[in-house]
């Protein structure tokens, strides 16, 4: 992570300023996508075996398999953590309730948003982050932070040996 300076209005968070300036589409973050695309490719399935459109039964041929099959298996957004989270597929989801319209303050009462504030969190740290947090602070910080402001945030870790 680069080191920025403080400056006299005190901190000055480099996520922040760098999506101020480019305003990505999509975030990619070094972390192990794994444990979520495990979940990802369970819901696909699920979504097949539901007849959802798009979605075909042997399409997922193994949820544990070591690598992503396409990286868009590996984007992370809140409409996936909720179907996650509560086990349906997208067509079965209540969003004024759920954490993907979390960031949207419109959409939600705010008693309703304070509740789903403990649900936020604990859906990313259980089905994104699975206890294996990057050992830099503010990689985890910006994973949290482009999810509540509706950034697609895509995960990637890079391999020891090219790491080396």
């Amino acid at each position: 992570m680069p080191q920025i300076p403080k400056s006299d209005n005190g901190f000055i968070n480099p996520f922040v300023h760098a999506i101020g300036k480019t305003q990505p589409d999509l975030i990619f973050l070094q972390m192990d996508p794994m444990p979520f695309i495990v979940r990802q490719r369970y819901m696909s399935h699920k979504c097949a075996m539901n007849g959802v459109e798009e979605y075909d039964i042997k399409g997922v041929s193994d949820l544990n398999h070591p690598c992503p099959y396409t990286w868009q298996e590996a984007i992370v957004n809140l409409v996936s953590i909720d179907m996650i989270r509560t086990n349906q597929v997208h067509m079965k989801l209540d969003y004024t309730k759920g954490i993907a319209t979390y960031p949207y303050v419109d959409l939600q009462d705010e008693r309703t948003r304070d509740n789903n504030h403990d649900k936020f969190v604990e859906a990313i740290t259980n089905h994104v982050i699975c206890d294996q947090w990057s050992p830099y602070y503010e990689i985890n910080q910006c994973l949290f932070m482009a999810l509540m402001g509706k950034h697609k945030v895509i995960l990637g870790d890079m391999p020891q040996l090219l790491l080396r």
